[in-house]
């Protein structure tokens, strides 16, 4: 009985009309050459001399892929077990494939344990290699793509010799699958370039083996089409494709990257016990249960309380899964993937951005079509297309509309301003959202690396902040240099709050601004951070000056190494005073140094600010005290060691003076 085609059975002809082809056809050119077009003779260059028509034909196949993939909500197993096996045998040397087969597969299994891990990343995965009849397990079956790349990478893993052995390959696979749980898909993907199989014994009998155990076995065969491997395909349910060039191997071998359908006669798991351990920072290393070697931080189990190295896996003491929740996240969109979006031309009366990346259709460079989404009718370019439907997996138009504007103004707030700087540039609601100004209101920035001496560039600061410096009022930043203080005080004009946290040398640079201008800044406290050395170098004359240009100022903070010779400052103070006489606001005066400070310019500093309630000069401060949680122990430190009385205006109010600081505090009154 002959076998009905699929749709595999098929091959895309392009059977345009070509004006010129009658009168090619008596030239006496092969056979293969009629049935397809060489690209070279069939470039075509626009207007503007773009070669527009190959890019464009890329991308109507990528689309026409991607149209024909089934996007049906079914029942999917998100935790699965699968083995790569890949045949090393002396067939794999053939160079119809380049640079060769052997080389071109290592390559795309590279590129396959990466983009499986990403799009399922709590399953595992295998490999096995075949040669010389045997088969030899290269990795054991485990989450982590990097021992996979690194045994692919091995020169002694990749060598070719002898024949490929199917029988043995599936049967090393069924065996190291027994322990698999109900749960877990059990899948073999194996890469055959040979014609021949060299098997000790009856091959039908293994295939009833993983029939029986519901293994299903999918095969890129690199040659001509094998009897026997189609047999295994369907018995099986697996699937069976030949290459017919490098890309379209990629395409089939990356076909098995989506989970497939659970198996109708599969006993399915209603619950799956499944642990989320937390992260362990630690200074000293510790034995780990996966590798039993010593390391730095990891993972502990909340059952057995063991320390593993990776996330997802499997505790080797009480068996627990563990995983993270955005591991599940980002395995559960497979099970309701994004519905293909309609085509509509350009020219069309719609809209005329694209709702994710803003672009205008008129100018993009492959000027095709739009797509839009079924359900939220919003209109996307072609690369938003594959972006959505490839990686995000999410419409970003129907996440938008589905959740009201108060809930996404509270996920907004709670995200980091370095977040929310790649959030914005989703779609134009999300931008919205973003950009709103409770969320810039006050900022926390810490450098990009998590080293603690690691500062930042200039770049990568503008980059976050510079679209709302007029709604910043508020930062705390860590790891500066000069042009980053410098920057946030010219470019943030209505910044009220700047705490500055771990540097390594700063000059009197930061503070200048010039032109000069008036600053609204009212606290600005410079924290000395115990791992870095936090050298400063601002002078007397330059932090007057800042003092005189921030009329609002209350409380100017120093706790860091810094010697301010105080004739030169009190004096600059009171310069400016007797020239713009400005409203004394300063409360609170506090500097890690007592060189060059006397009572008598306490005094003078006093009679400058009336309403100042506390000036410390507390070189402790320079070695990390902080000054804020030591205000506490001032007060009761004043009362008790009360030296001096000083009058100002018509109260009484304390000053203790010693050698090692001076200590003012309005709010305590002598008795």
């Amino acid at each position: 009985m002959a076998r009905k085609p699929t749709d595999e059975d098929y091959i895309d002809v392009d059977d345009t009309y070509d004006a010129n082809q009658d009168e090619d056809a008596g030239t006496g050119g092969y056979a293969w050459e009629e049935e397809y077009k060489r690209s070279w003779d069939i470039l075509q260059e626009d207007s503007e001399g773009r070669l527009s028509s190959v890019v464009s034909q890329l991308q109507q196949q990528r689309k026409r892929r991607r149209l024909l993939k089934d996007t049906a909500i079914i029942q999917r197993g998100i935790i699965r077990h699968l083995f790569v096996i890949i045949d090393l045998s002396e067939a794999m040397n053939e160079k119809d494939l380049r640079p060769s087969r052997v080389e071109l597969t290592l390559t795309y299994a590279q590129q396959f344990v990466i983009e499986f891990f990403d799009q399922n990343p709590i399953s595992q995965l295998g490999i096995i290699a075949t040669r010389d009849g045997i088969a030899e397990k290269l990795t054991e079956l485990s989450g982590n793509p990097t021992d996979h790349i690194k045994a692919l990478k091995t020169k002694k893993n990749t060598e070719t010799s002898g024949e490929a052995s199917l029988q043995n390959s599936l049967q090393l696979a069924r065996a190291s699958m027994l322990g698999v749980p109900s749960h877990g898909s059990k899948e073999v993907l194996l890469i055959f370039g040979s014609l021949t199989t060299c098997d000790p014994g009856d091959i039908h009998e293994t295939i009833d083996l993983l029939k029986k155990e519901m293994v299903r076995v999918s095969i890129v065969g690199l040659a001509a089409e094998v009897q026997i491997c189609r047999v295994l395909c369907e018995s099986t349910k697996g699937s069976y494709g030949i290459v017919l060039n490098e890309a379209h191997y990629k395409d089939l071998l990356f076909e098995a990257v989506p989970p497939p359908a659970v198996l109708p006669n599969k006993n399915t798991s209603n619950l799956v016990t499944m642990g989320f351990p937390r992260r362990l920072v630690e200074d000293h290393a510790t034995f780990c249960v996966c590798h039993s070697k010593l390391t730095v931080g990891g993972y502990i189990c909340p059952k057995c309380k063991s320390k593993v190295c990776e996330l997802p896996s499997d505790c080797d003491i009480c068996g627990l899964t563990l995983v993270s929740s955005p591991h599940l996240a980002r395995s559960y969109h497979h099970l309701f993937p994004v519905d293909n979006f309609d085509e509509i031309k350009i020219n069309s009366e719609h809209g005329t951005h694209c709702f994710s990346c803003l672009t205008q259709f008129d100018k993009l460079e492959t000027a095709a079509a739009k797509f839009s989404c079924p359900k939220c009718a919003q209109e996307f370019c072609a690369e938003c297309d594959m972006f959505v439907h490839e990686v995000l997996h999410n419409c970003p138009g129907c996440w938008s509309v589905e959740l009201p504007p108060e809930l996404m103004l509270n996920i907004t707030s709670s995200i980091s301003c370095r977040d929310l700087s790649s959030l914005r540039l989703v779609s134009k609601t999300m931008r919205t959202f973003c950009d709103h100004p409770m969320n810039w209101k006050s900022i926390h920035l810490d450098p990009e690396f998590e080293n603690p001496n690691s500062l930042w560039r200039l770049a990568n600061l503008k980059s976050i902040i510079s679209p709302h410096v007029s709604h910043i009022q508020s930062i705390y930043i860590r790891g500066v240099r000069d042009n980053i203080i410098y920057y946030i005080l010219s470019q943030c004009k209505n910044l009220q709050h700047l705490t500055i946290c771990g540097w390594t040398t700063l000059s009197d640079h930061c503070l200048r601004l010039q032109p000069a201008q008036s600053l609204k800044i009212k606290t600005l406290e410079l924290i000395g951070s115990p791992q870095q050395t936090n050298y400063i170098s601002v002078d007397a004359y330059t932090l007057g000056k800042l003092m005189t240009q921030s009329p609002n100022m209350t409380n100017l903070v120093f706790g860091c190494e810094i010697h301010i010779h105080a004739e030169t400052f009190i004096t600059e103070l009171e310069k400016a005073a007797i020239t713009n006489a400005p409203e004394a606001q300063l409360q609170s005066f506090q500097l890690a140094t007592r060189r060059t400070w006397l009572k008598e310019h306490v005094i003078r500093l006093i009679n400058l600010y009336p309403t100042i309630q506390k000036i410390y000069l507390l070189p402790a401060a320079a070695i990390g005290f902080d000054l804020k949680k030591g205000q506490d122990i001032f007060d009761p430190l004043i009362c008790q060691t009360l030296e001096e009385v000083i009058p100002v205006t018509y109260c009484q109010r304390p000053l203790i003076s010693t050698e090692d600081m001076i200590l003012y505090n309005n709010n305590v009154l002598t008795i």
